[in-house]
């Protein structure tokens, strides 16, 4: 799936709150953030 701009930044600050309400998944979502801001789809990686 293609993301717009504007998804890609819902995106990537939705796994910036859920770092610090999820403590035990901050490398979970830092690595979500890194994916979205480097320009991958939201299908591009398999979740555990």
């Amino acid at each position: 799936m293609k993301l717009i701009p504007a998804e890609r930044i819902l995106l990537i600050n939705q796994n910036k709150i859920l770092k610090i309400l999820n403590p035990d998944k901050r490398d979970y979502h830092e690595f979500k953030i890194e994916m979205f801001e480097n320009g991958y789809e939201e299908n591009d990686f398999e979740e555990d």
